[in-house]
């Protein structure tokens, strides 16, 4: 009635007579009088906005809700559950967890307490900057899929029982939600039901993200402790070396402890190759001493050793910067590039060193490479071939090995041994079909002529190995081209399999050969002459 009156009031003239009644007792001067009638009449129409506009934001709210139930019906269902591993399925899933933000935000839903995202990690921080809900496919997958345990670096790690129960709560949740949005569209839903239902569902997730990234971060920090132990020990290392120098007894067991922890990660992370844990120190003291007393950087030797050490310390160096972003670093230790690279750099140079570095197969090794360099300095098309890695050069190098061996069965045995064991006696001295190439070699040398001359007989066969044509050799007589025809014929035969037998111990000494004469230090190796 105040509202009612008011209204014919402020429609009416403004006089004393036409002040409404119900204001007279009031006894208030007119102005007043009139005043207080426009203050009510404002207050009258604002309320008459407000309806409107609460009946507005109700019709919103359910047109919104209406939109999420949508969304929920656009799920890719996989097995009875929405499926979180497929794109389709994950875009479908960021969809509907999208729209179930926004449904909460425009319900004014209380949001569950997230200030304990503070104590995350920098790399979980970076996905959970604040306490807002952001609502993640990938949780909702360790939902859904209700795994229980990981397999990180052959280590089982399990989930608690009270995060699995946890996972269960939002399961729960998001079935009571989903049966709401079910049947939103074919019944008159109650907005209070599903504002509740949301509430409920946050609470259970909230709970869920806490402990579920709580326990992966431990698990995480677990799965890289290795690395954290080969940082340990590097600082260790690096603080003997500036303190007692490299040589000291202090200083040896420090590379010894990270060598060992070397291995260890090796076994764990390195995919690419055996992933050996039996990496010791052993081998890389000895390429230590062998870099220490040989100053002939062109040897074999040193060139084994020093590759081997050029791999440890690469390792050194990324486990040093490693410590400056360890967060970065994958806790599956597999996935990390920069480190799987480095690891097969040691376990291949290590197992090159083991083998080459010292005794019989170093001498025999660096035979060869004086060999090949000779064969470099005789045929200026062979350079060529050392230079671009041609085809060709792998079908002259395992002759030129075999040749190197010719010379001196006695002292470069032990590198033909390595690729061909069963054509050797127990004695160590060549089987019957491997001495038919030495009776090959011996009937050819005596019919060229070359006066006792080994080398000069050995210079006719390196430039017939590396042309692939004996007739090439016009200076020779028709018996000894017919003998050298004979002789490369076996040699062609025996060649070939010392790379089939043993494909890998061949392509280990090809690589320690053709590193060798890479790193020589005499420019006019590698020089074509024209």
């Amino acid at each position: 009635p105040f509202r009612a009156q008011a209204v014919r009031a402020v429609l009416a003239p403004r006089s004393d007579h036409n002040i409404p009644a119900f204001l007279r007792p009031l006894g208030m001067a007119a102005p007043m009088m009139w005043k207080l009638m426009d203050i009510a009449n404002t207050a009258a129409v604002r309320w008459r906005c407000n309806g409107a506009s609460v009946e507005s934001s109700a019709a919103q709210e359910r047109g919104a809700a209406s939109f999420l139930a949508a969304a929920f019906r656009d799920l890719v269902i996989v097995d009875g559950r929405a499926d979180t591993s497929s794109e389709s399925g994950r875009n479908a899933c960021q969809r509907f967890l999208a729209a179930l933000s926004q449904m909460s935000e425009r319900l004014q839903c209380t949001a569950a307490d997230r200030s304990y995202r503070a104590e995350f990690t920098t790399s979980y921080r970076a996905m959970y900057p604040d306490t807002k809900r952001r609502y993640h496919v990938d949780l909702l997958k360790a939902v859904l899929d209700g795994r229980d345990s990981f397999d990180l670096n052959g280590r089982l790690f399990r989930l608690s029982n009270r995060t699995l129960d946890l996972a269960l709560a939002v399961i729960f949740a998001w079935d009571e939600l989903g049966q709401m949005l079910e049947l939103w569209s074919s019944v008159e839903g109650s907005l209070r039901d599903l504002k509740a239902a949301l509430v409920d569902f946050d609470d259970s997730w909230a709970s869920f993200e806490r402990a579920y990234i709580s326990e992966l971060i431990g698990i995480e920090g677990e799965a890289r402790s290795i690395i954290v132990e080969a940082i340990r020990r590097e600082n260790r290392l690096t603080s003997f070396e500036g303190e007692f120098g490299d040589d000291a007894g202090a200083t040896s067991r420090a590379r010894k402890s990270l060598a060992d922890t070397f291995a260890e990660l090796n076994a764990l992370a390195n995919s690419r190759r055996k992933g050996r844990s039996d990496l010791g120190a052993e081998v890389l003291e000895r390429c230590l001493a062998v870099l220490e007393y040989d100053t002939d950087d062109g040897s074999a030797a040193h060139s084994v050793a020093s590759r081997a050490v050029a791999a440890f310390q690469a390792l050194r160096g990324y486990v040093e910067h490693a410590s400056t972003c360890l967060e970065n670093i994958d806790p599956c230790l597999c996935n990390n590039p920069g480190l799987v690279e480095r690891l097969v750099d040691w376990e291949e140079s290590w197992e090159v060193a083991s083998a080459y570095v010292e005794g019989p197969m170093s001498e025999a090794l660096t035979s060869t490479v004086a060999s090949v360099i000779t064969a470099m300095k005789e045929e200026p098309v062979f350079v060529g071939m050392c230079e671009d890695r041609d085809a060709d050069l792998f079908l002259v190098l395992p002759r030129i090995v075999l040749l190197t061996w010719i010379q001196r069965p006695g002292t470069n045995s032990a590198l033909l041994k390595s690729m061909l064991p069963d054509s050797f006696q127990a004695g160590g001295e060549p089987g019957p079909d491997l001495q038919e190439l030495l009776d090959a070699y011996s009937r050819f040398h005596a019919m060229v002529g070359t006066n006792g001359r080994p080398e000069i007989t050995v210079r006719i066969l390196l430039r017939a190995a590396i042309r692939g044509d004996p007739g090439a050799c016009d200076s020779l007589t028709p018996a000894a081209l017919a003998e050298l025809h004979g002789f490369m014929r076996e040699l062609e035969r025996w060649s070939m399999a010392m790379q089939r037998r043993r494909p890998d111990e061949w392509n280990a000494v090809a690589l320690v050969v053709l590193q060798t004469v890479g790193d020589s230090r005499d420019p006019e190796l590698f020089v074509v002459s024209v």
